[in-house]
């Protein structure tokens, strides 16, 4: 089968190839339906303190499109680490 992570788990899996079959992982994330995770006081009062600091970092600093890119590409590359696509 697989290794399992937190967020799902990898398959290892096999193609056809010009060559003949090819191996390669498989990351499949684990379902969202029905998953409700529990978080703790103290990392849900993390969470509050952290938004709170990004809101306040937000309004301080300056709109530049140059800055709105980098955070775009950022949340992209931390978004497919994410979901296993890295």
């Amino acid at each position: 089968m697989g290794s399992v992570s937190r967020m799902g788990e990898y398959l290892n899996q096999t193609y056809d190839g010009v060559l003949g079959p090819e191996p390669y992982r498989a990351f499949v994330p684990h379902g969202v339906v029905g998953w409700d995770p529990e978080l703790s006081a103290q990392t849900a009062q993390r969470v509050r303190a952290v938004d709170n600091r990004i809101a306040g970092l937000a309004a301080e600093l300056p709109q530049h499109r140059s800055m709105l890119w980098c955070l775009n590409r950022s949340e992209g590359i931390a978004s497919s680490d994410v979901e296993g696509v890295s």
